[in-house]
């Protein structure tokens, strides 16, 4: 026969040590007695699924948002567009995490999201989701100088550069607000007179 005694507490899910005392006895009543540890430990790392409960494939890691909805504390943040969920065998309330890193590609760039999920013995996994920025706004004219009018000098020419005329414009674009675009701004001058 044997007994367990559970001699450990669970550090962590269920986790536990029992103490396991055989006894072997004969008919006589003659008896015999030795212990054995029995260590219970979880080691299986949660896994990642899709909302159907299946394993993720790649096609379902990639996102693609306009750059208004990708900037860093959004692409950092575990409550923006965390579309998965990892499930674990003795943790039904997961920790998780997320760091992301932009990269180039797309035309303003892509982020590398790493999620990590993490259950209470400290196992974890991750997955890499692939967000591609767009572009989906024209730029946009923040300030832009006056019609201005410039007098013919002696010699019936005048002096219309830019800088003399107000000088040049400034412009922003919507994906600005998260990444410096570097707008260029060119003109073309057409003489309707």
């Amino acid at each position: 026969t044997w007994v367990d005694v559970q001699i450990g507490g669970a550090a962590c899910g269920n986790n536990a040590t029992y103490e396991r005392t055989y006894t072997a006895q004969d008919v006589c009543g003659n008896s015999s007695s030795t212990t054995q540890t029995v260590i219970i430990t979880d080691l299986t790392a949660p896994v990642w699924v899709n909302e159907a409960g299946e394993a993720l494939s790649a096609n379902e890691t990639t996102l693609q948002l306009p750059c208004e909805l990708a900037d860093s504390a959004q692409m950092n943040s575990i409550n923006h567009e965390s579309l998965f969920m990892a499930v674990d065998l003795c943790d039904a309330d997961l920790d998780y995490s997320v760091s992301a890193v932009l990269v180039s590609g797309g035309c303003i760039g892509t982020w590398i999201r790493t999620w990590t999920a993490t259950d209470d013995c400290g196992n974890s996994s991750n997955f890499e989701q692939t967000v591609v920025m767009y572009d989906n706004g024209n730029p946009f004219f923040t300030s832009f100088p006056a019609d201005v009018e410039i007098s013919l000098d002696s010699g019936c020419s005048a002096n219309f550069v830019v800088s003399a005329t107000g000088g040049e414009p400034e412009a922003a674009d919507n994906c600005d607000a998260c990444f410096d675009q570097n707008l260029t701004i060119t003109y073309a001058d057409v003489r309707v007179l």
